[in-house]
C-alpha cells in the first residue's frame, strides 16, 4: 500500500492546519482504493496530526490529573504519544472518573470519511488499581460525529479495548462500532460522513493510575465486494463487505432461535426440501463471492386423497347434530382448566332452527395459560388427508376473537400452524389459505421452514378452533359460534378502487387476503387550492393499516387536509417564550394537556423570576399507575394544519428531573392526531439546570413507530407539538421555555446557526427556490462546487463581497453584445471591485474550488431581494435562484445558453451549451437569453424565468457567439467561440502570463519558491 498525505476532494494536497478555514463542511476525504492515510505517527514530535490537533482532557470538576508527552519507545523504536493519568478518591463524583484524548479531523469542522473503510492503530494501556475495592479500566476507542456542524450536538460510537502491558494493533471497521447512548443518536453511517474527531476514552470506578500510549494511527480504503447468498435460484441475502472482513452468516440467529428464516426450495408434487448447509465455508472477502444453499430432499408423505368434485367440499354444517364431521372424523372438545367451576363449555347447539358449533366462555384462569376449544379430526381413524386440491378452508363465525389451526403429523414431529381471527358481532366469512398460516415457536425442532408451510396440506390430521387467555385479544374470552366449514378450490380476487374528489384515479386487482402494504397505490393525488388554502394529501379513507388483509372489494377515497405554510423569513421564528404571562402561543392557540387515565393530575402555570418567565407543568400520579401525560402546544384549532416545510428544527429550553419525549402531532394515515414521531430526552438528575434541546425534523433525528411516512412529508401537516412525561413517573415537574422554529435550509443554501456558516450547494437542482427576504448575517461562506481550471463557468451570489476576498477564479461582467461581420460577439469585463449580490457573472476558475477569505470579525449579509439582470439590447444575462428545467412548456427552450456543469453527452465542464429539452440550469448559476424587447427585472425571490414578451424565433438565433474576456486594463485575456447549433466552444487563445497558487490566489509573476502552481490553465511544479 502507498502511504499518502491527506487530500481533499478536489485533489490538492496540503496541511489542514494551514488552511482550515477553506474547508467545506463534510468535505470528502480522498483516499485511493488500497491506499492508506497516515493520520499521525508522532515522528515530528508535535501534537499536530496530518488532520487536526490532538486534545486531552478530563471531566470538569473530576478529581483526576494527567500529563501528555511524545516519547521515544524502546519497544517500537519510534516516537509515540503517551498519556500518564491518575484518578483520585472519587466519592464526590458518584464513583465515575473519566478522561479522553482525541484528534480532531479538521479543528471543529466535520469531514466525510466514506473513503476510510478501515481504521488501524497501535496502543498500549497500563493500569494499576489504587483502591481497596474491585476496580477495572473501561477503555474505548470511539468516533465522534457532527452532522449539523454544531459541536454541542456530537454523537459517539465506540468499541471496547482491553488493558494491555504489550503493544497491540487494532483494526476496526465502521460496522464494529456500537452506540454509546450519548449525543443525538445518529446511525454510524451518518457519523462516518460527518466526522468531528477520533478519540480514546477511559474511566474507572475507583482510584487508579496508569498510562495510555498510541502510535501509527491510520485510515485505509479497503475495496468493498458484494457477497450474495443464493437459495433455489433466488437471492436469500446480499450485502457489501470490505476486503479482509468475514461476511455475516445470514443464518447466525438460527444457532439461538429455532424459529428463524432459513433458505427454502419450492416443493414439487412429490418432493420436499430442507436446508442442509452452504456450498462452502464462509471466509474473509477478497473478491465478489456467491454462496449457494444446499438442500436435503425427501419424498412428500401424503394422506388419503380428498377427491374434490366441483369448487367446494362441505366438511360440516352441524345439521345432523351428531358430533361427527362429513368425512367421518369426530369432534373433540377440550378445556385445559378441566374444572366444573371454570364456566368453560364447548358443544354443538341449536340456534334459530340451525345447528352450529358453539365454543363457550373462557373464565379467567388461576394459572397463567389456559385454553379451550374444539378439534375436528377429518377421518374416522384420525389418519391424515391430502388436501392439496383445497386452496383454502372457509367457515362462517360470529362472536369473540379466536385462533384457527391446522394440525399435521410428519415423521419429524407435529406441525402446528395457525391464524388469528378478530371478533365480529355479525356473521363473518373467513377464508384461510395455506400461505396465511403461521408457525409456533414451541413446535419440535423438526418443524418445517415457514416458507414451506404449503407442504403440510398433503398430510392434514385435524382442524382446530381454540381460545386461550393470553395469545388473543382481551375480548376473546367470550363465546363464539361457528358454521358451514368447507374446503374451497379457488379464492376470489379482490378489487381495490382509488378515488380523489369523486374521480377514480386508479384501481388494482389483488389475490384474496393480500396485505394492504403489498397493494400498489396511485401517486399522491392533488387537490386544487380553494380560497387561498392549500391541501396536503395525508392518506386514504377508510384507514388501512399496513397488515390489513383485503378480503372483499374496497373503495378508498383520498383524504386531504387544508394547510397554511408557517413562514420563517429569517433563521428563527418564536413559537412561545411566555413573557406575555399567558398560556397562548404566538400562533394564537392555547396550551393544554391530555392524559390517558384518571389516576394523574396536572397543574400548568406560567412561572418566572427576575430572568424571565416559563411554562411549568406539575404532574402527580398514583404509585404503580402507568399514565401518560402530554403537555400540548396547539398550532391550529380551526381544522387547518401548519406546513412546517421551512422549519428544519424545533428548539426549546427545558428543566426537569424526569425523562420526557418530544412529539410531532400529525394526522397522516389517521383521522385522529397521531404522535408517532418522537425523540426521547433525559432530564437533569436534580432538575436544577436548564438545558437547550434541538430536535431536527428529519427521519434520522426522530424515532418512529411502524408504518411511518418520511418526516419530510409528515411535517407538511402538523397540528401540535407535545412533550410527554415518562410512563410510570409518580411525581414530576417539566418546565419549558423559548420554543422556536429554526430554519437552516434555504433552497440551495444551508445556514448553520451554531458557527454562522452559509453552505452553498453548487449542484442543487431541486425545485425549491432560494429566498431570503430578510437580512441574515454570517461569518463564513462555503461553496460546495468543483471547478476545472481554465474552463469558463457562471456564478451568482446572494451577498456582496470584495473580489479581493474571493480566491479560485477571475470574475467577469457581461458588458456588451455586438453584431458585426455576420456574427455576434459578447464582451466580458473583469471585476476589480465588489462582486454585487444577486448579480450574474462569468468566471474563469484558477483553482478547483472558490473560497472566501473573511477575517475573524468580518461578516457578509445574505439577502435575495433586488435581483439584477444585465440587459444588452435584445439579450439578457440572468441569474437563477432555483433550478430551471428546460421543457416544452418553458419559454426559454431553444433561446437560452448555459454552461455545462459536468462531463456529459460529449460536452466538457465549462463549455457553452445551447439549452435543449431536458437540460437544467442549477441554482445560483447564470444564463444568457435572447429577447425581442427589453423586460423588467425579476421580482424579488423569483427564479428569473422568461417573460411573456420573449418572442424571438429560434431561427433568428446566431450560429456563433464569440466571448472576449478583458482584464482590468481592457487587454484581451481569453477568447472563446460558441457554436449555437452544436453547443460547443473552443478556447481560441489565452493571453497573459498569469500564475496562481493552489488556492487560486493570483501571484505577481512567476514564483521563485519550490512548489506546485498554476500557470494560466496548466499545473506546473517548480523544483
Amino acid at each position: 500500500m502507498n502511504l499518502n498525505l491527506f487530500k481533499i476532494y478536489f485533489g490538492v494536497a496540503f496541511s489542514l492546519l494551514a488552511a482550515a478555514s477553506a474547508w467545506a463542511s463534510a468535505s470528502l476525504v480522498q483516499i485511493a482504493e488500497n491506499d492508506t492515510l497516515l493520520i499521525d505517527d508522532f515522528e515530528d514530535g508535535d501534537y499536530n496530526s496530518n488532520l487536526g490537533v490532538w486534545e486531552s482532557f478530563t471531566g470538569e470538576g473530576y478529581n483526576a490529573t494527567f500529563g501528555r508527552s511524545i516519547v521515544d519507545s524502546e519497544e517500537k523504536n519510534s516516537k509515540v504519544l503517551r498519556i500518564d493519568y491518575e484518578f483520585q478518591d472519587e466519592q464526590e463524583n458518584n464513583g465515575w472518573e473519566w478522561m479522553e484524548t482525541r484528534v480532531l479531523v479538521a479543528n471543529y469542522t466535520s469531514l466525510d470519511f466514506s473513503n476510510c473503510t478501515e481504521i488501524q492503530f497501535d496502543y498500549k494501556a497500563d493500569y494499576q488499581n489504587n483502591s481497596a475495592y474491585d476496580n477495572w479500566l473501561d477503555l474505548r476507542f470511539r468516533v465522534e460525529g457532527d452532522d449539523k456542524n454544531a459541536y454541542v450536538e456530537t454523537d459517539y460510537h465506540s468499541i471496547p479495548l482491553d488493558a494491555s502491558d504489550d503493544w497491540q494493533t487494532v483494526t476496526v471497521h465502521w460496522n464494529d462500532f456500537f452506540q454509546d447512548g450519548w449525543g443525538i443518536n445518529l446511525p454510524v453511517e451518518t457519523v462516518q460522513k460527518n466526522m468531528l474527531a477520533f478519540g480514546w476514552f477511559w474511566h474507572t470506578e475507583h482510584a487508579a493510575q496508569g498510562t495510555i500510549e498510541l502510535d501509527n494511527f491510520r485510515c485505509i480504503n479497503q475495496p468493498k465486494y458484494e457477497v450474495t447468498f443464493m437459495a433455489d435460484g433466488k437471492v436469500f441475502a446480499s450485502d457489501m463487505y470490505y476486503s479482509g472482513t468475514t461476511p455475516r452468516d445470514p443464518l447466525e440467529e438460527c444457532k439461538y432461535y429455532d424459529l428463524c428464516t432459513r433458505p427454502t426450495k419450492e416443493p414439487s408434487e412429490t418432493m420436499m426440501y430442507t436446508f442442509k448447509e452452504w456450498n462452502k465455508n464462509i471466509e474473509p472477502v477478497t473478491a465478489p463471492t456467491v454462496y449457494t444453499a444446499l438442500f436435503d430432499s425427501a419424498v412428500i408423505s401424503v394422506g388419503e386423497p380428498l377427491n374434490m368434485v366441483g369448487d367446494t367440499l362441505l366438511l360440516d354444517d352441524f345439521e345432523d347434530g351428531n358430533g361427527v364431521g362429513l368425512l367421518g372424523g369426530t369432534w373433540e372438545f377440550f378445556d385445559a382448566q378441566q374444572t366444573e367451576e371454570s364456566g368453560s363449555t364447548s358443544s354443538i347447539e341449536t340456534v334459530s332452527e340451525n345447528k352450529i358449533l358453539g365454543i363457550g366462555n373462557l373464565a379467567e384462569p388461576e394459572e397463567p395459560y389456559e385454553w379451550l376449544g374444539a378439534r375436528l379430526y377429518l377421518l374416522e381413524d384420525s389418519s391424515a388427508v391430502d388436501m392439496s386440491q383445497c386452496e383454502a378452508i372457509q367457515y362462517r363465525y360470529k362472536g369473540e376473537s379466536h385462533q384457527f389451526r391446522v394440525e399435521s403429523e410428519y415423521e419429524n414431529g407435529w406441525q402446528h400452524y395457525h391464524k388469528d381471527l378478530p371478533s365480529s358481532d355479525d356473521w363473518t366469512t373467513a377464508n384461510i389459505d395455506w400461505n396465511r398460516l403461521e408457525g409456533y415457536e414451541w413446535v419440535d425442532e423438526g418443524n418445517l421452514p415457514l416458507k414451506q408451510v404449503g407442504v403440510i396440506k398433503h398430510k392434514v390430521v385435524a382442524l382446530t378452533w381454540q381460545k386461550d387467555w393470553f395469545s388473543i385479544d382481551a375480548d376473546g374470552k367470550g363465546p363464539i359460534e361457528i358454521d358451514d366449514i368447507q374446503c374451497i378450490r379457488n379464492l376470489p380476487k379482490v378489487l381495490v378502487e382509488f378515488y380523489s374528489e369523486g374521480n377514480k384515479v386508479g384501481e388494482t386487482s389483488v389475490p384474496y387476503a393480500t396485505y394492504f402494504k403489498n397493494v400498489e397505490t396511485p401517486n399522491a393525488p392533488v387537490k386544487v387550492s380553494e380560497n387561498g388554502e392549500k391541501y396536503v394529501f395525508v392518506g386514504w379513507t377508510p384507514e388501512m393499516y399496513y397488515d390489513f388483509e383485503l378480503t372483499k372489494n374496497l373503495r378508498l377515497d383520498a383524504l386531504f387536509v387544508p394547510t397554511r405554510k408557517l413562514v420563517v423569513a429569517g433563521q428563527t421564528l418564536l413559537l412561545d417564550d411566555f413573557e406575555d404571562g399567558d398560556m397562548v402561543g404566538e400562533q394564537g392557540n392555547e396550551w393544554s394537556f391530555t392524559t390517558d387515565g384518571e389516576s394523574a393530575t396536572v397543574n400548568m402555570t406560567v412561572a418566572g423570576d427576575a430572568d424571565g418567565k416559563w411554562l411549568q407543568a406539575d404532574f402527580t400520579n398514583e404509585e404503580g399507575s402507568y399514565t401518560r401525560v402530554d403537555i400540548v402546544l396547539n398550532l391550529r384549532d380551526d381544522g387547518v394544519a401548519l406546513d412546517l416545510s421551512q422549519c428544519d428544527a424545533i428548539q426549546y429550553d427545558y428543566r426537569t428531573a424526569a425523562t420526557h419525549q418530544f412529539h410531532l402531532g400529525t394526522i397522516f394515515d389517521n383521522l385522529e392526531i397521531a404522535r408517532d414521531y418522537f425523540e426521547t430526552e433525559w432530564g437533569d438528575e436534580d432538575g436544577v439546570n436548564w438545558r437547550t434541546k434541538t430536535v431536527y425534523l428529519e427521519s434520522d433525528g426522530l424515532e418512529c413507530h411502524s408504518g411511518c411516512k418520511p418526516v419530510s412529508e409528515v411535517k407538511k401537516a402538523v397540528f401540535q407539538l407535545s412533550w410527554s412525561f415518562e410512563d410510570g413517573a409518580e411525581n414530576a415537574t417539566l418546565e419549558i421555555d423559548n420554543i422556536k422554529c429554526l430554519r437552516t435550509k434555504f433552497g440551495a443554501m444551508t445556514i448553520s446557526a451554531v458557527d454562522s456558516t452559509a453552505i452553498i450547494d453548487g449542484l442543487f437542482t431541486d425545485g425549491e427556490v432560494l429566498g431570503i427576504p430578510e437580512d441574515i448575517v454570517v461569518k463564513n461562506v462555503e461553496l460546495q462546487r468543483t471547478f476545472e481550471v481554465g474552463k469558463s463557468s457562471t456564478v451568482m451570489l446572494p451577498f456582496s463581497i470584495d473580489v479581493s476576498k474571493v480566491n479560485g477564479a477571475d470574475f467577469y461582467s457581461l458588458a456588451e453584445m455586438e453584431y458585426a461581420d455576420g456574427q455576434w460577439k459578447a464582451g466580458a469585463t473583469k471585476v476589480t471591485g465588489t462582486l454585487e449580490a444577486n448579480t450574474p457573472y462569468l468566471a474563469i476558475p484558477t483553482a478547483s474550488a472558490i473560497t472566501f477569505d473573511l477575517e475573524e470579525n468580518e461578516t457578509v449579509t445574505l439577502n435575495t431581494t433586488g435581483s439584477k439582470v444585465t440587459k444588452l439590447g435584445d439579450w439578457e444575462f440572468r441569474g437563477a435562484y432555483g433550478a430551471i428545467a428546460m421543457a416544452d412548456s418553458t419559454h426559454l427552450l431553444g433561446r437560452a445558453y448555459g454552461f455545462a456543469g459536468e462531463d456529459k453527452d460529449g460536452y466538457k465542464i465549462g463549455e457553452f451549451v445551447k439549452l435543449g429539452k431536458g437540460a437544467t440550469i442549477p441554482a445560483l448559476r447564470t444564463y444568457l437569453v435572447k429577447t425581442e424587447t427589453e423586460s423588467a427585472q425579476c421580482p424579488a425571490g423569483a427564479m428569473c424565468a422568461p417573460h411573456a414578451n420573449s418572442v424571438a424565433s429560434i431561427e433568428d438565433l446566431p450560429d456563433r457567439i464569440t466571448v472576449e474576456f478583458l482584464d482590468e486594463k481592457e487587454n484581451v485575456m481569453a477568447v472563446e467561440t460558441l457554436d449555437a447549433k452544436t453547443g460547443k466552444i473552443r478556447l481560441d487563445r489565452y493571453h497573459l502570463d498569469s500564475w496562481y497558487d493552489l488556492r487560486g490566489r493570483r501571484l505577481n509573476g512567476k514564483p521563485s519558491a519550490k512548489g506546485t502552481y498554476y500557470n494560466n490553465v496548466n499545473m506546473v511544479i517548480i523544483k
